[in-house]
């Protein structure tokens, strides 16, 4: 999605366990969300729904310094 979608150019992907979660966290300083918000919102939508299939918690920032994606994994 960072590239694809985001025209990302410099990715950083932070993996971490906290308690009983897995923490993804993929950010680009590079990325913008700005253009195709039609394809954005759909692509956006079906992370969601992909997260929530295996019982994880997705959330998708923008703003001027960039877009990061952090998924919250159940793990035991």
């Amino acid at each position: 999605m960072i590239v694809q979608h985001s025209g990302g150019r410099h990715t950083l992907v932070h993996i971490d366990r906290f308690k009983n979660k897995l923490s993804i966290k993929i950010h680009d300083a590079t990325a913008t969300l700005e253009e195709n918000t039609a394809e954005i919102d759909v692509v956006i939508k079906n992370m969601h729904e992909r997260a929530s299939t295996i019982g994880a918690d997705l959330d998708v920032q923008h703003d001027s310094k960039g877009v990061t994606v952090i998924l919250l994994v159940p793990v035991k």
